[in-house]
């Protein structure tokens, strides 16, 4: 078992995701493990996230009133001051775009669809056949969002992000994959709250 690395809401950096963990979620598809919501930071306290009510920004105590805690993910060096700017762009020009709950129903059938021949869409984008994935979109379910902004930003290129398709991506698969970062702390929902000790990350990282 991992050592247990607590945080504070003030170790924070632009770009950090948010991923978000419920008990009372584990039985509901695609939450398994208790990870159901995506989110990233922004900076000076501000978090960018799709629930809901659409695409909004929110704060750490907003989030920990729905969920019991969050495991932070950071990707050390990513973050240059031109990438948060787009980052913060990004978040400007879609505040207020709606949730995408069409795509939730369909998303094991859209992750199979787009693991059938991966290797073949990259040749065809190289030969100009392929269409670019598109991080502005109109609706945004949670991890959905935070991909599309790690491909906005150009963390994800855009050949990569042909195998990053945002509409397939739950946020156990965020958790899963070192290009959104690495596990970096928990931010507990109070101070006696105690991590669960089969809690994901603290067995696979």
């Amino acid at each position: 078992m991992n050592e247990l690395i607590v945080i504070d809401k003030f170790s924070l950096q632009p770009g950090d995701v948010l991923l978000s963990y419920a008990a009372q979620m584990m039985d509901e598809p695609g939450c398994e493990t208790g990870y159901c919501h995506a989110a990233i930071y922004l900076g000076s306290g501000e978090i960018l996230e799709s629930d809901a009510q659409g695409v909004k920004k929110s704060s750490v105590e907003d989030i920990l009133l729905a969920y019991d805690h969050i495991a932070v993910m950071r990707s050390e060096d990513i973050w240059s001051s031109a990438r948060i700017e787009a980052l913060r762009d990004f978040a400007s020009r879609h505040i207020g775009k709606k949730f995408n709950i069409r795509a939730l129903p369909r998303i094991e059938l859209l992750r199979q669809l787009s693991v059938e021949n991966p290797h073949q869409e990259i040749i065809d984008y190289f030969a100009g056949r392929a269409t670019p994935v598109e991080a502005d979109r109109e609706t945004y379910f949670c991890s959905e969002l935070v991909t599309s902004a790690f491909i906005d930003a150009g963390i994800i290129s855009e050949s990569a992000a042909l195998l990053f398709k945002p509409e397939t991506l739950m946020p156990i698969d965020i958790a899963q994959d070192k290009v959104f970062g690495f596990f970096f702390g928990y931010i507990p929902k109070r101070s006696n709250y105690v991590i669960p000790s089969d809690d994901w990350f603290r067995s696979n990282i």
